[in-house]
């Protein structure tokens, strides 16, 4: 049976077939994606939550302060650390494209 714009059922079928998997491969793509961004700002936040980790463990160790002090301005760095991290992702995520 023919429609009035003159395709048949079986080639609207396979019309919308075609669409449904062209959109399947589209959404896997983005979801990849994402997780790939995802990972890469979980790799990077542990390797610098590392580092200063071990900055802060180093100026404890050798402070040379008696009676093992922490020197002033000693957890400045972490807090700094700790803004500049947040506004990196708040830029990040407001540049994201929606989905």
């Amino acid at each position: 049976m023919s429609t009035p714009t003159g395709t048949t059922e079986t080639e609207r079928k396979a019309a919308a077939k075609e669409l449904l998997l062209a959109d399947h491969g589209y959404f896997s793509q983005l979801f990849l994606r994402n997780e790939q961004i995802g990972e890469t700002r979980v790799n990077w936040f542990i390797g610098i939550v590392t580092g200063a980790a071990g900055g802060l463990f180093a100026l404890n160790t050798k402070s040379g302060l008696p009676g093992g002090r922490e020197p002033p301005g000693h957890h400045r760095g972490a807090d700094c650390l700790a803004i500049v991290w947040s506004s990196h992702s708040v830029q990040n995520n407001s540049a994201q494209p929606n989905y």
